[in-house]
């Protein structure tokens, strides 16, 4: 099984099996948001909201996360880490995370 793990800068992580990713929509102008099936199911969504570098990196940042996650062989991909400053995706620029109750 792989997963998706993410740091924030608030040292906050989170660590999700990849098929528990529901959906990726476009947040604002400079943000995607993931969704992931919380700890309880899909009675509950953790988003994660990645800040990519400029307005017209979407696509180019969805691509390259797919990607990653098609052709990567690590079961633990590394998305985005504000802390260490690591992000699988160089338009990547930090994250916040909201994790259901």
């Amino acid at each position: 099984m792989r997963y998706l793990y993410f740091y924030d800068s608030a040292n906050n992580a989170a660590k999700y099996p990849v098929d528990s990713l529901i959906d990726i929509r476009y947040a604002g102008s400079t943000t995607l948001s993931m969704f992931f099936e919380g700890a309880k199911g899909m009675d509950s969504v953790d988003t994660v909201t990645l800040t990519i570098s400029a307005s017209d990196k979407h696509d180019a940042v969805l691509k390259a996360l797919a990607g990653v996650l098609a052709n990567g062989r690590d079961s633990v991909v590394t998305v985005a880490d504000d802390v260490n400053s690591i992000y699988c995706v160089s338009d990547i620029t930090g994250l916040s995370m909201t994790q259901a109750s």
